[in-house]
């Protein structure tokens, strides 16, 4: 022990014991709060959490506050684990608990898996239970999609139609069931026990060594036409594909190969060969151009004789010809363009490259031109070079066909843009083309519609009577629903029609919105209803005041049946009994454009008398002009008839407030004169004195 520490105090002591003490815990903070892997420390009696690391509480998506206090199994993440209470008695029995593949639920609902471990140790004067919870489940993908890959190659190794196999330079190292059975074993285990030597296998033993050193040389598949060698000794041809494959330091570790026999696509192309005489009869008597061409030559080798009709040049001429002297330059240019390309193509067995069609302009011995479309097939010859065989057929009319096709729809298009109402073009239930008007009606862009079915836009109600009419090709006008891009829904009016369009046989539909005026019908219907029901008279009549319109008011009113007053003048309502100038004030203010209110005494059809009340009114169309005239009147006759009693009591009531008033003046007058004979009565000397 240093002299330092022998003249420490004790309270020196504890201090640096403390200093010490503070960073340990500092430093078990940090990698506690720093752990890549979840922590828990549980007390070891109650096993509740008295502390969780950041990594967990994000791991599982709860905070921390609600995790501390509570015990594992009162965590829903850790509901399927063996309860709380056998794991504890574990724990304290044993000392350590390890779940290799524990299955948890997140706060979000996420499924995790994770490595789950717990052991018991001495924290000062308590036990405590620490839970390293280590996230696995990327772990576990990787693995499982590491098997499922590998259980694909081995399937598509065991089942592969062509020969597959891994060998060294002097051994085979694994062959798959088609190479076993492609070289007559009847299994790879057959063909390992017979210890077959790959060189063996291949008729010219140096073409393998060349492919060998060609195929460690490149970066990629070396490829060549092979003849092999079967195990009772009869040959086959079959196409090789061999590369090196290497280790992370560059060095070869295997050579992997692909054998596919072609031993029936030669024998065809040698029957191919063998029947040329055969079609070459055939040729010269077609309508169309036949011909060949040597690839290595850039020659003609065959054309037939239509080539006159064609061209006006005869067979001899045209086989002497360059492609330069028969193709127009900007032909020319384009065969440039892709032969190259598709020659390195079907070396490399790309079966899209054996044949093309393409149009070609020729020119003719005139100096005119005529457009081909001419068919060509790549073929190997047999000293391995390649040729071409072709047929060119002259398209002069279609070309001029389709031009007028175009033109057509061009106008068609012009017609459509022009429209008032949306055009479709469909085929097979789907959109072609539409027109900007139609776009525009159901709120998308033209492109957004071409390609989709057409029911898409359609309300799902009325869908099976669309595909009806798509199916049975009805051409009838029918009403539908449609949805529009914000999800509104419009009516519209469509008729179909069948066409052609882009030389295709298609059904254009016409949709005309029906939306507006819909919903103007259901307004008429809702104000014809309530014309026929007001309680009310209701006349609409023309400039002329003869009738167009009366609602069953009227007729329970006048007693006139509609078609009895339909184009009679109003005036057969007049009773006589009015005074001429208040229908000449009405007549002035409604051709006036002014509204007239009064009242009326009409005769009814019997005869009867009728008082109404009338609001008339001119019709005015959207140019502001008269039209109609419009009366609206109420029954008042019984209203006049009280109005008379009224008149007629009140009239009564004044005479009798007269009558009593003279009477009570009267009255006044001989009570005063009784009054005074009584006194002269009473006092005699009253009338001496007088």
């Amino acid at each position: 022990m240093s002299s330092d520490h022998q003249n420490e105090s004790t309270t020196d002591k504890v201090a640096r014991v403390e200093r010490a003490l503070c960073a340990s815990e500092l430093s078990y903070r940090r990698l506690f709060e720093s752990a890549k892997d979840g922590i828990l420390i549980l007390d070891a009696e109650r096993g509740r959490i008295n502390d969780v690391n950041p990594f967990l509480t994000k791991l599982l998506g709860f905070s921390r506050s609600e995790m501390l206090g509570k015990t594992v199994g009162e965590l829903s993440p850790f509901k399927d684990i063996e309860s709380n209470q056998a794991m504890l008695e574990r724990l304290q029995q044993h000392g350590y608990v390890r779940y290799e593949d524990l299955p948890l639920e997140t706060r979000d609902g996420r499924h995790i898996a994770v490595e789950f471990v717990s052991n018991v140790y001495q924290a000062g004067d308590r036990k405590v239970i620490q839970c390293n919870i280590r996230d696995i489940t990327q772990r576990k993908w990787s693995n499982a999609a590491l098997r499922n890959s590998e259980q694909n190659f081995r399937s598509i190794f065991a089942n592969a139609p062509v020969g597959i196999f891994q060998s060294t330079v002097s051994c085979l190292l694994t062959v798959n069931p088609a190479m076993a059975k492609m070289f007559g074993y009847e299994s790879q285990a057959e063909m390992f026990a017979r210890s077959v030597d790959p060189e063996a296998l291949f008729v010219q033993h140096e073409q393998r060594r060349q492919i060998i050193h060609e195929a460690m040389e490149l970066d990629t598949y070396a490829v060549h036409e092979v003849e092999f060698r079967r195990m009772d000794g009869s040959t086959f041809t079959a196409n090789l594909r061999m590369r090196a494959v290497r280790d992370k330091a560059g060095e070869v570790e295997f050579l992997r190969g692909f054998v596919e026999d072609i031993t029936e696509r030669k024998r065809a192309e040698e029957a191919l060969r063998a029947s040329e005489a055969q079609y070459r009869l055939l040729a010269d008597n077609l309508a169309d151009v036949l011909w060949t061409f040597d690839l290595q030559t850039m020659r003609f080798t065959y054309v037939s004789p239509s080539v006159q009709r064609l061209r006006g040049y005869t067979a001899e001429e045209a086989i002497a010809q360059s492609l330069e002297q028969i193709l127009t330059p900007e032909s020319m240019s384009s065969v440039k363009s892709w032969l190259g390309g598709r020659m390195s193509a079907f070396l490399a067995r790309d079966p899209a490259a054996t044949t093309q069609v393409h149009e070609l302009d020729l020119m003719c011995k005139g100096g005119a031109t005529v457009s081909t479309e001419t068919a060509t097939t790549f073929l190997r010859n047999p000293d391995g070079g390649l040729r071409v065989v072709g047929v060119s057929r002259d398209i002069t009319e279609r070309l001029l066909g389709q031009k007028a096709l175009r033109e057509s729809e061009a106008r068609l298009r012009a017609f459509t843009e022009a429209a008032f109402d949306g055009i479709i073009i469909s085929e097979g239930g789907a959109f072609v083309d539409v027109n900007q008007q139609l776009a525009q009606l159901l709120g998308y862009k033209i492109s957004e519609l071409v390609g989709r079915k057409v029911t898409d836009i359609v309300a799902p109600e009325d869908q099976p009577l669309i595909r009806q009419n798509q199916a049975s090709g009805l051409e009838h006008l029918h009403e539908a629903r449609l949805i529009r891009k914000d999800g509104s829904v419009i009516t519209v009016e469509a008729r179909a029609r069948h066409c052609i369009y882009s030389d295709r046989p298609m059904r254009m539909t016409a949709v005309h919105d029906i939306t507006e005026r819909i919903k103007s019908s259901a307004e008429l219907v809702k104000m014809s209803q309530a014309l026929e029901q007001s309680p009310v008279t209701i006349v609409i009549t023309d400039l002329a005041g003869n009738i167009e319109y009366v609602n069953p008011a009227f007729t329970r009113l006048t007693g006139y049946a509609r078609e009895e007053v339909f184009g009679k003048n109003s005036r057969i309502l007049k009773s006589g009994k009015m005074v001429p100038d208040d229908y000449k004030r009405l007549w002035e203010a409604i051709t006036a454009g002014r509204e007239w209110r009064g009242e009326f005494l009409n005769k009814a059809k019997g005869g009867r008398l009728f008082w109404e009340s009338a609001v008339i009114s001119p019709v005015l169309n959207k140019a502001g002009q008269i039209t109609h005239f419009l009366a609206v009147k109420e029954d008042i006759t019984q209203r006049k008839h009280l109005e008379g009693q009224l008149r007629q009591a009140q009239k009564m009531e004044a005479v009798g407030q007269l009558a009593g008033g003279v009477a009570h003046d009267f009255n006044n007058i001989i009570v005063a004169t009784l009054m005074h004979l009584g006194m002269l009565q009473e006092n005699p000397h009253l009338r001496r004195r007088k």
